[in-house]
């Protein structure tokens, strides 16, 4: 059983920090790593004694890792650049390098040359940071990247998970805000699922006590949605997360809650529960438009 657990380890995706936080209650720490199937697997984790919670750990021996800001496409990092004169802290694509970096995609040239450049470092996508201490937060996707009418450059992901964890009933938060002048998020609320793992129209056990605890008779995301009690919740978790943001660019000014929680089946997830963004944006477009010519959420 897992009282004979010696090591739990988390990979493919951060964890969100509320399920970090469950387990820990439990003593029972989570770590992180973090790697690629081009990597041959981990390149950094946390390990028993070298942990810090909320990052993907520190460097493995033997890899060479290093985080360079974008280029002008901003998804791509430039790497000509000498990683020792970059700054701890500094956001951009995480790249690396060594022996146990692949040689190329099989049979496949030209996406062998796009992931590992001429100097031998090996493009991940992925947008982190690391800190003083060498211990590796990612923050993103580069392809996911939005970039404001003012210019500047969103990690939406940061801004999702601090929205979840002050609105616990919400289940998926999606922000919208590429080359529009403000940010926005259509939220998803938790639901009951049926045997197949498909969401049903009802909230579930978690949405529910939110909701009391709101003041709101609402047990679907319609009445919800219609309530002005949970509407002013949401409005307060949202006026909480803009509180923690790290400017006012990356501050939710309006909000709309979708009529369902996400699913596989539907379309909005993969099959290891990531969100489809690019489908959401289609699936939502009414949704989407609507908050920007000022006829739906809040502020």
């Amino acid at each position: 059983g897992l009282d004979q657990c010696r090591l739990l380890v988390s990979g493919a995706a951060p964890l969100a920090p509320d399920t970090l936080n469950y387990f820990a209650a439990l003593h029972m720490p989570v770590h992180e790593v973090y790697g690629m199937s081009e990597t041959t697997g981990p390149i950094t984790a946390c390990l028993p004694g070298m942990r810090k919670t909320y990052t993907s750990g520190r460097v493995l021996p033997g890899v060479e890792l290093a985080i360079f800001p974008l280029d002008e496409s901003m998804t791509v990092g430039d790497t000509s650049i000498d990683p020792r004169t970059i700054q701890s802290g500094m956001e951009g694509e995480i790249c690396m390098r060594g022996r146990h970096v692949m040689v190329g995609y099989k049979d496949d040239e030209e996406n062998s040359r796009a992931a590992i450049d001429g100097r031998g470092w090996l493009h991940s996508g992925d947008i982190g940071r690391l800190d003083a201490d060498g211990y590796l937060t990612i923050t993103g996707r580069a392809k996911e990247l939005l970039k404001t009418v003012g210019g500047e450059n969103i990690a939406p992901l940061l801004i999702e998970n601090v929205v979840k964890e002050e609105l616990r009933a919400v289940s998926y938060a999606v922000v919208i805000g590429d080359r529009r002048r403000f940010l926005s998020i259509l939220l998803a609320l938790r639901c009951a699922h049926d045997s197949h793992g498909n969401p049903l129209p009802q909230l579930d056990a978690l949405a529910l006590q939110c909701a009391r605890e709101a003041g709101s008779d609402a047990t679907t995301p319609e009445e919800a949605a219609a309530c002005p009690a949970f509407r002013k919740y949401i409005d307060d978790g949202v006026r909480r997360a803009n509180a923690r943001a790290i400017s006012n660019a990356q501050q939710v000014r309006k909000w709309t809650l979708l009529p369902r929680d996400f699913g596989i089946d539907s379309g909005e997830l993969t099959a290891t529960l990531k969100l489809k963004r690019s489908v959401i944006m289609r699936m939502y477009a009414d949704q989407v438009e609507a908050m920007y010519a000022g006829t739906e959420g809040g502020e």
